[in-house]
């Protein structure tokens, strides 16, 4: 199995629950995803193929137009992307954007 169930290793994909996967996975990923944490991110919601990630814009991620910056909008959607893909516990990663 993925990293992203550790502490699960005695369960088998057909043992729990999609949603229980997908949460068993966002706990993993996001216990060393320095990243999303450094930014603010949450992880609101997560279920099989889905994510919902939040993150407060504070001042220091604006740009010269005092909006946010379109490459941190660019991470909070990777970010979202990554835990909706990875949800499955079969590991993914995106190529491009």
């Amino acid at each position: 199995m993925n990293d992203g169930m550790a502490g699960h290793e005695h369960a088998t994909r057909s043992d729990m629950d999609p949603h229980a996967i997908a949460e068993a996975v966002r706990h993993g990923m996001f216990k060393d995803d320095a990243a999303s944490k450094a930014l603010g991110m949450q992880i609101e919601e997560v279920g099989p193929g889905f994510a919902r990630v939040s993150m407060i814009v504070r001042p220091d991620m604006l740009n010269g137009f005092r909006i946010c910056h379109g490459g941190l909008i660019t991470t909070l959607a990777d970010s979202a992307f990554a835990f909706g893909c990875n949800s499955y516990n079969e590991m993914t990663v995106a190529s491009g954007i």
